[in-house]
């Protein structure tokens, strides 16, 4: 972590500047997540092979066959799975 954030975070001296430092945070990591989440839809299209890890942390192999706003319909091995597009990643 570098030391300026350090130094800024040390430098909060009550409950009202943490809250809004906490604010902060969480409308940045909104966009970084929107960023990574346009990033993925476009590259993908119906019929692209996607990877992603399932439920158990394993790396599932799938194809997609819907894109929505902010998931994909995958189908894996016969079953269909509702995919954030930020857990997708072309395969």
């Amino acid at each position: 972590m570098k030391k300026s954030i350090l130094n800024a975070i040390n430098s909060i001296n009550s409950t009202d500047e943490m809250n809004e430092v906490i604010e902060l945070i969480k409308i940045k990591q909104k966009q970084l997540r929107a960023i990574k989440t346009q990033g993925v839809k476009s590259k993908l299209s119906i019929g692209t092979k996607v990877k992603f890890e399932n439920n158990d942390g394993i790396t599932t192999h799938g194809e997609v066959t819907k894109i929505k706003r902010t998931k994909a319909v995958v189908r894996v091995d016969g079953l269909l799975w509702n995919c954030p597009l930020g857990m997708l990643e072309v395969a």
